[in-house]
């Protein structure tokens, strides 16, 4: 997940997938919250990574990875989420947007949802969603 804020996306999908699944999982931010330093003790399926999916860290770190699921939940404005979604687009079987219906991230959406199979979640009423993309 890139943008875990306090982890509860994170660690919810973790247990999730979990209960069904070997599991590893990486949680990227900018600051790592106390309790996702809790779970990590308690789990150790997981990495946790101090820096920005926009540094060159993130990049040498991304170098070779596969993943079968990203979370993109950081910066919401578009250049930021568009900058994330580049980066890992050829390293994930699926990528997850969060809030596809506001901000930024409804912008890119938009423009490439239409390029690739993909799924959306929303409530009715609601100014937030998941967007799935497999590229």
């Amino acid at each position: 997940e890139i943008g875990t804020a306090y982890g509860g996306t994170f660690i919810a999908t973790m247990e999730y997938i979990r209960r069904h699944n070997d599991i590893y999982g990486y949680a990227v931010d900018i600051s790592i919250a106390e309790n996702l330093c809790m779970y990590y003790n308690m789990i150790g399926q997981c990495e946790l990574l101090q820096f920005s999916s926009r540094s060159d860290e993130f990049d040498k770190w991304l170098k070779g990875k596969r993943f079968d699921l990203c979370f993109i939940d950081a910066d919401h404005s578009y250049d930021s989420v568009k900058s994330d979604f580049m980066k890992v687009k050829n390293y994930a079987k699926i990528i997850a947007f969060h809030d596809i219906l506001s901000t930024g991230v409804s912008q890119l959406w938009h423009e490439i949802k239409g390029a690739y199979e993909h799924r959306e979640f929303v409530s009715r009423g609601s100014e937030m969603g998941i967007g799935l993309i497999m590229p």
